[in-house]
């Protein structure tokens, strides 16, 4: 697996941006919930990219952990989430020791992790580990958003013709334009006539120039996903809807 240089983590750069992630997430441990002072907390980079500095991910690629919840993440110490139930054995007395907390068992209840292998525990603590409890919904979340933006850089979705990039993301027509040394972004986007629920198409064309492919892709993913662009819609179409009607919610009353 990819890592950063330890070099990267002393700049300016991500001092700055580490900064930012542990303010926006309110300083508050997202898998735990543990609201720290900022040197009890750690930023975690949810995937690593060949070449990139620290500084150079994206927020929603980025959340904030507590010391130990970031310790466990890299497996160095026990996981206290992600357990898979495998099984159990009636021992037929207490025989055995549960390798989690020591106690004697009679049931031994195997359970296994990704990282960190197989262990036989006892009910209580088989049913602690791979309950679903350890892993909040915010981070199951972050997880998901940056495992999305991974698959979507390199999906064989998009479509290269001449001298541009194209792809549907959420039902927003994605248009990349490569001009000699940088790239063009320009995204179409559905809206629904508030009275008439007429469809129709509006473009919006970035005046940013990037200088890297997967730079304008980012800047698409990230207005789309993050509801910039629906709250672009709202403002600047207050006669329109950037939501598709339900049709069955417009009656007629004569």
């Amino acid at each position: 697996m990819s890592s950063i240089s330890s070099i990267s983590y002393r700049d300016k750069k991500w001092h700055e941006k580490r900064c930012a992630i542990i303010k926006r997430d309110n300083n508050t441990c997202v898998r735990c919930g543990a609201q720290l002072p900022d040197d009890q907390l750690q930023v975690h980079h949810l995937h690593y990219f060949d070449g990139r500095k620290a500084w150079e991910y994206e927020d929603f690629e980025l959340i904030t952990l507590c010391k130990h919840c970031h310790a466990e993440e890299h497996g160095h110490v026990k996981p206290t989430f992600g357990w898979k139930y495998e099984g159990m054995e009636d021992l037929e007395d207490l025989i055995g020791e549960c390798e989690n907390c020591h106690t004697p068992i009679r049931y031994a209840h195997l359970i296994s992790h990704p990282d960190w292998g197989f262990m036989t525990v006892g009910s209580q603590c088989a049913e602690n580990l791979t309950s679903a409890w350890g892993l909040s919904d915010r981070e199951e979340e972050a997880k998901k958003l940056a495992q999305r933006y991974r698959r979507y850089l390199d999906s064989p979705k998009w479509d290269h013709k001449k001298n541009g990039y194209f792809r549907e993301l959420d039902g927003y027509h994605i248009k990349i334009w490569q001009n000699n040394s940088y790239f063009k972004l320009e995204i179409v986007f559905p809206l629904w006539n508030l009275h008439t629920l007429n469809k129709r198409f509006e473009k919006l064309s970035g005046k940013n120039k990037y200088s890297t492919l997967d730079d304008a892709k980012t800047q698409a993913f990230k207005v789309i996903t993050d509801r910039s662009l629906i709250k672009y819609c709202e403002k600047h179409y207050p006669y329109d809807t950037p939501y598709p009607p339900v049709y069955g919610d417009y009656e007629n009353f004569d």
